[in-house]
């Protein structure tokens, strides 16, 4: 779990942890951009569950390693993990179907 904290950085707002099955997200409140990051991390859950956590972590760690070397940039090479697409993706799926959800409350 550090060692994933200290690799994202700190615009990292949440994480799956694979080894106590717990969602991580930063924030004290459930706001409509807590809720939105629980969705994209739920897409991931579903990536681990379906690639399992070892061949998911090799996945993404090459993604990025090809990604920093392409851009030269480790926020823009982090944007461009094909696991972090498909989650904003998901995630954008899942706020334009539940827009009530997101109220703020």
């Amino acid at each position: 779990v550090e060692a994933m904290r200290s690799l994202l950085g700190g615009f990292v707002v949440g994480f799956y942890d694979p080894e106590t099955a717990e969602l991580v997200v930063r924030g004290a409140e459930l706001t409509p951009y807590v809720k939105t990051t629980i969705a994209h991390e739920l897409v991931h859950v579903a990536q681990y569950a379906e690639r399992g956590h070892v061949l998911f972590l090799v996945r993404y760690l090459a993604d990025y390693a090809r990604n920093l070397v392409r851009l030269r940039n480790h926020r823009q090479a982090y944007l461009a993990i094909t696991a972090e697409v498909d989650a904003r993706e998901g995630a954008a799926v899942w706020v334009t179907a539940h827009p009530d959800l997101l109220d703020g409350s």
